[in-house]
């Protein structure tokens, strides 16, 4: 990373180089040392081209269309089970 340069990168709490799945946006589920199951890893922050990417609240804008799409198309259910029937 240089001064006056932009730099692509992802920022993340956990090593995804110990596991891949550290690398989903929600994360992976890991064993503490009090043998609960928590979850971890997960993007905090993608930059790309010098602009700041939250990665939650990427999600939640995700998760907001869909929910729009889907309130806003009566019968989607029944489309897709249609559309795995026929598969």
């Amino acid at each position: 990373i240089e001064v006056g340069k932009y730099a692509d990168m992802i920022i993340m709490e956990e090593n995804p180089l110990k596991n891949l799945k550290y690398l989903y946006a929600t994360g992976d589920i890991k064993i503490n040392d009090n043998n609960e199951a928590i979850r971890v890893g997960g993007i905090k922050y993608t930059i790309k081209d010098g602009i700041i990417f939250d990665a939650r609240q990427l999600l939640d804008d995700a998760k907001k269309i869909v929910d729009e799409e889907k309130s806003s198309t009566p019968g989607w259910e029944k489309f897709l089970m249609d559309e795995i029937e026929r598969e």
